[in-house]
């Protein structure tokens, strides 16, 4: 959060993504294989000024519950972010930073090497 507040404080808008299954998510895991993609509904967007940023937190409940691969199904729901951003708002990609850590910042790394005017911010990740 007061990374949040920080980019806030700075005029940058932030969008908070908890993929399927994880944390806050409203979606149950059996929703993982059926639905594609939805708007966040704890998105938090401001009015643009400089740029977009998506934090991308992780949890360990990511590796108990997904019906998908963890990593396919988590992946989608980032890129979905990211078409929301890009597509829905029309943030211009380069204008677009992914931040993720551990998990979130492997599940970036991927997501940005797909779309690469996006930049990327990945924080103590790893591999596969």
């Amino acid at each position: 959060p007061s990374l949040v507040a920080e980019y806030l404080s700075m005029g940058i808008n932030v969008m908070l993504l908890n993929y399927r299954g994880v944390v806050r998510s409203r979606w149950p895991p059996d929703m993982l294989s059926k639905v594609m993609w939805k708007v966040p509904d704890h998105a938090l967007l401001r009015p643009m000024r400089y740029a977009a940023t998506i934090l991308l937190h992780s949890a360990p409940r990511l590796f108990d519950t997904c019906v998908l691969p963890e990593k396919e199904a988590a992946i989608l729901d980032v890129e979905a972010a990211l078409q929301y951003l890009t597509s829905g708002l029309g943030v211009r990609p380069e204008r677009v930073l992914l931040a993720g850590h551990s998990i979130g910042g492997a599940l970036g790394t991927v997501v940005a090497s797909r779309f690469p005017r996006v930049n990327l911010c990945s924080s103590r990740s790893f591999s596969k």
